[in-house]
């Protein structure tokens, strides 16, 4: 008989449910019952059994019935988590949930989960017997569960059908409108004493009262002890296991307490690093949390946390108006030291261990707008908090703060505070976020702007940062100090750009602005982007090879054999080609193959870089090509599935869709690959280039490639071979017709002289596009012998 995976009396760390106890003396109905309770219990196989704890007194040797496996790592023990609910599918640790709950109806089959005989729920009308009516027990539930969601990441819905299915190990997932997530039922367990009640951890969560112990008719402090019950076994429906020792300190230690009320702080914990805070699924600046429109307030969020590597939390405020408010954004850590541990394998609490709950990760902190970064700080150690001080705010907003945590994959609690004050000193800004200049303007102009009252003498830093742009090749490094003299509100500063002779494309480099004197401030935008516009040709290169290859099949050799093309690998030979590359394209000519996703086509630079071209795509047999001419360039089509065939003449990216799995046979070199062409950039395209080709599982397809060739784009334009001579001349009466040849020319210009000294232009802007220009002229009779030149434009 295969048993539920479940827990008796106490917490089952590595089971799927667990129980409750009472701190005081062992008191069961009868002895037998609990061994006849162990008895079933040890029919569970091993892996399964949970976890015992029993009360204080218990027999050494009843204890011993119910030994079991040891738990988990050190504090808030949590194991599992909900990964589909009625609500959410496919959930991921840390992130939010919604979890529907309901009673289920009285005669509702509850399979023993603690070794207790099957029995159905009486769960309803016991607490009517208590307490009257629903009306007044249901709401104790609700405020159960509520308590939860104004700690962590989960929002509780009641759901007021139950269809009756039985309460197993095996569960039963919720349905909207049937029955919820976690449902709720009881019966007797062990009787008066002993075991108050157990849970089964996610995906399941169902809960079982015992309704036949005496404690539940303790109604003192809004009947904290069933409450307590109820978020303690809730706990566990979370996926947290017990947590040790008992010193009153947490609600999941293994005895009730009803000291408090409620989860603590390594409960909380517990339940955020599984499901996140009460504000979470705002990881992105679009789901941030919206803290409203602020005016002159400070505004303090609690119970807040990071919970893995991936969380970052963002919150989204206004102010009133523009350039009247500064804010102070804070994040605090927050925790304490406690001793924290899992519970023993023999039911018995450990001693644990010291747990720092403040000095767990190390907080950063950003305040920005959707698209720029203020401020930032990060300069703290673990467990100190960091502060945005006095940031000038220049619009109205919205602006973000985002809360971040380092590499530590574990959970954080924190606070934030935003602080609104009102801002009346200047404010310096760049008149534009975007500034472009032609690689030949000289210079490009950077204004830099001051508002506020501006009656005193001040200063602001302007320095500049490379992007693609770089300091010294395409412009001059710039760190000045400007003076603001009382009532100045502009100043202008001149980078110097340089025009270089190589192509290498439009780029960019940052001017910033930093440390404000006096108790100024930086506004919006406090830096710029400078693009420089190329005005250099680029290099344009094509060399092919026609050399054709083919690949066979291997007669009597097994699938999976591989087989290299006849000419491996097939070379081209590139010279004289100035500069370095900025971007390559290939293309395979007359490629077929019967069997597209066995081809290897992997291209090896002059210095060894390797780009897989082609491997593990292209379809099946039904996607056979045939002379098909295929290019490959960074900016082609994506390939994401390996039964998408080929189309001839398309263009694709480079596609290697098994990367682990590519050996190319000898003298190929080896892993790992190249997976855009962008490896060769920056490279001199002048050596051997090398295309191997082959079949790596040759059984009964064949291929052949007739030839592949490079397109080069590269920094440096390629000499234009320039040839402008008189064709020839004839005369006509006095019509002198001169044709040019002017190859490498787009216009020409031509002159007459009578003595080869005082040379006068008689046409220009003559076309010459065609490779020829004619002109056709009258010189005048003042001489019996004219010259003629021509000159390109």
């Amino acid at each position: 008989m295969r048993f539920p995976q479940v827990v008796a009396m106490a917490a089952a760390i590595t089971a799927s449910g667990t129980v409750f106890v009472l701190p005081r003396q062992f008191e069961p109905t009868s002895v037998a019952s609990v061994e006849e309770n162990a008895r079933r219990f040890h029919e569970i196989p091993r892996h399964l059994r949970p976890a015992m704890c029993f009360a204080p007194g218990t027999p050494p040797e009843i204890a011993r019935l119910f030994e079991s496996e040891a738990g988990p790592a050190p504090q808030f023990q949590a194991a599992d988590w909900w990964t589909n609910t009625a609500t959410n599918g496919n959930v991921g640790r840390g992130n939010a949930i919604t979890l529907r709950w309901s009673i289920v109806p009285d005669g509702t089959t509850i399979v023993g989960g603690s070794g207790e005989p099957t029995s159905p729920s009486n769960l309803q009308a016991w607490l009517n017997g208590i307490y009257g009516s629903s009306a007044v027990w249901l709401p104790l539930f609700e405020q159960s569960f509520a308590r939860w969601g104004e700690l962590i990441g989960v929002t509780y819905i009641y759901e007021p059908n139950d269809d009756g299915v039985s309460i197993s190990g095996g569960g039963n997932n919720g349905i909207i409108g049937v029955r919820g997530d976690v449902r709720i039922g009881g019966h007797s367990i062990d009787g008066n004493s002993g075991t108050l009640a157990y849970n089964y951890f996610p995906n399941n969560g169902d809960m079982v009262l015992d309704t036949a112990d005496s404690f539940y008719n303790n109604t003192f402090n809004n009947s904290r002890g069933l409450r307590n019950v109820i978020m303690h076994e809730h706990g566990h429906g979370l996926g947290l296991a017990h947590s040790c020792p008992v010193n009153s300190t947490k609600l999941m230690e293994p005895f009730i307490n009803s000291n408090f009320d409620g989860p603590q702080r390594d409960d909380i914990l517990g339940g955020q690093r599984n499901n996140g805070d009460p504000d979470e699924n705002n990881d992105s600046i679009g789901a941030a949390t919206p803290l409203g429109t602020l005016g002159l307030t400070t505004l303090t969020r609690q119970t807040l946390s990071i919970d893995s590597v991936t969380d970052n939390d963002y919150f989204s405020f206004s102010v009133p108006s523009a350039n009247a408010y500064a804010a102070t954004v804070s994040v605090t850590p927050v925790g304490v030291s406690y001793l924290a541990g899992p519970q023993n394998g023999n039911g018995s609490c450990s001693a644990g261990t010291l747990y720092d709950s403040l000095r767990i990760r190390n907080l950063g902190l950003e305040l920005r707008t959707s698209t720029t970064s203020l401020a930032t700080a990060n300069a703290n150690g673990v467990g100190i908090a960091e502060t945005i001080q006095d940031q000038a705010l220049t619009s109205s907003g919205p602006f973000f703060v985002r809360v971040f945590g380092d590499s530590t994959d574990d959970v954080q609690a924190y606070a934030l505070t935003v602080e609104i004050t009102q801002f009346t000193s200047d404010v310096y800004t760049l008149s534009s976020a975007n500034y472009s200049v032609n690689e030949t303007g000289g210079n490009v102009d950077i204004t830099v702007e001051r508002g506020g009252d501006g009656s005193e003498t001040t200063t602001i830093e302007v320095s500049t940062t490379d992007g693609s742009a770089v300091a010294g090749v395409d412009y001059s490094s710039t760190s000045v100090t400007l003076n603001f003299d009382p009532n100045e509100t502009t100043e202008t500063v001149e980078i110097p750009i340089i025009n270089n002779t190589e192509f290498r494309g439009d780029r960019t480099f940052t001017v910033n602005l930093s440390n404000p004197s006096n108790g100024t401030a930086i506004g919006i935008p406090g830096s710029a982007t400078v693009t420089i516009s190329e005005d250099d040709p680029p290099g344009e290169f094509t060399f092919t090879n026609t050399q054709t290859s083919s690949v066979g099949t291997i007669p009597g050799a097994a699938d999976a054999t591989p087989l290299a093309s006849s000419v491996y690998p097939m070379t081209l030979l590139v010279e004289n080609v100035l500069g370095e590359v900025v971007d390559v394209s290939v293309e395979l000519m007359d490629f077929s193959h019967g069997f597209p996703r066995d081809v290897e086509m992997l291209l090896v630079g002059p210095g060894g870089q390797t780009v897989m071209l082609l491997s593990d795509a292209g379809g099946t047999d039904d996607d056979a090509l045939s002379g098909a001419e295929l290019r490959f360039e960074d900016s082609g089509v994506v390939i994401t599935n390996r039964e998408t065939g080929l189309v001839p003449g398309q263009t694709y990216q480079p596609v290697n869709l098994d990367p682990t799995d590519d050996v190319l046979l000898a003298p190929a070199p080896g892993n790992p690959f190249g997976t855009t062409l962008s490896a060769f950039a920056g490279t001199s395209p002048n050596g051997t280039w090398s295309l191997y080709f082959m079949d790596d599982w040759a059984s009964i397809d064949s291929g052949s490639l007739g030839g592949f060739s490079l397109s080069f784009t590269t920094t440096v334009a390629a000499p234009i071979p320039v040839i402008l001579e008189i064709a020839s001349l004839e005369v006509d009466d006095s019509i002198v017709n001169l044709t040019f040849t002017a190859e490498g020319v787009s216009t020409i210009a031509v002159q007459r002289s009578d003595d080869l000294n005082g040379w006068q232009t008689i046409a220009s802007g003559v076309s010459a596009d065609d490779g020829t220009a004619t002109v056709e002229d009258s010189p005048p009779s003042t001489s019996d012998r004219w010259y003629y030149r021509a000159f390109a434009e």
